[in-house]
């Protein structure tokens, strides 16, 4: 593990896949597939980026951290946590730990000369700390099961489409084979450019398919209607928690 300091203040950086972080994360009912290390050999694989933790520690033990991208460009380096990625906020054992990681990340970026450090989750407001809402994030308890989560759609917009869809014999199955990307990658190109937004290049789908998908950390679920499919949406899946990735159709 390597320590960058800056008075009193420090940050330990260390590989995603470093013993200390890997047990730090299984002590964390929060961390999702984002803190994962196979997340951060997705980003690492389809972009070529450096990938590392940024972590807070009391002696050898991470007691906070996040993981980061280090991204090289002409106006000078920057440090993301995480690209590509929805929501990963900071991980912590207490909310003073969150506070020292907070505090010690502002003083790591200043002293390693990057030009920002963004983090796609809350830190705590401080001295170098600007909080910026961007976007909306939807959770929902599966706890009750899916009789009790489809008896909540017994109305609405999604109750009629899924209705819709059973009475045109629009069958879905899971997968995590392989033989499913081609199709859902086509359906994410027509999906995108209907919608004008980028379209992720297919080494960024491979790459996720090969590290969550095929190491049983995620699935697709494929809507076919007479034998072809018409929609997929592709979950991540570990530690508790399912994250709705993509969605094509």
């Amino acid at each position: 593990m390597n320590s960058s300091a800056h008075g009193s203040s420090s940050v330990h950086v260390c590989a995603p896949e470093d013993p200390g972080w890997l047990a730090f994360l299984a002590s964390q009912p929060e961390a999702t597939l984002f803190q994962h290390p196979a997340w951060a050999r997705v980003l690492s694989q389809a972009y070529g980026n450096r990938t590392l933790v940024l972590a807070q520690t009391e002696g050898e033990r991470i007691v906070a951290g996040t993981p980061a991208v280090e991204l090289a460009g002409w106006r000078g380096r920057r440090y993301v946590a995480l690209p590509f990625t929805d929501h990963c906020p900071p991980l912590g054992e207490t909310r003073s730990a969150i506070q020292a990681l907070s505090r010690n990340l502002v003083a790591w970026r200043d002293l390693t000369g990057a030009r920002e450090l963004v983090v796609h989750g809350a830190l705590p407001a401080g001295d170098g700390v600007h909080l910026v809402s961007r976007a909306v994030r939807h959770t929902l308890s599966l706890t009750a099961g899916s009789q009790a989560i489809l008896k909540q759609l017994q109305s609405g917009p999604v109750a009629r489409a899924i209705r819709k869809a059973e009475r045109e014999g629009v069958t879905a199955r899971v997968s995590t084979s392989t033989a499913d990307l081609s199709s859902f990658y086509r359906l994410h190109l027509a999906t995108r450019r209907r919608l004008g937004v980028p379209i992720q290049p297919k080494r960024f789908i491979e790459s996720i398919w090969r590290e969550c998908v095929a190491g049983g950390l995620g699935f697709a679920v494929v809507a076919e209607w007479r034998s072809q499919p018409i929609a997929t949406a592709l979950f991540l899946a570990w530690n508790g928690t399912l994250i709705y990735k993509f969605g094509v159709s």
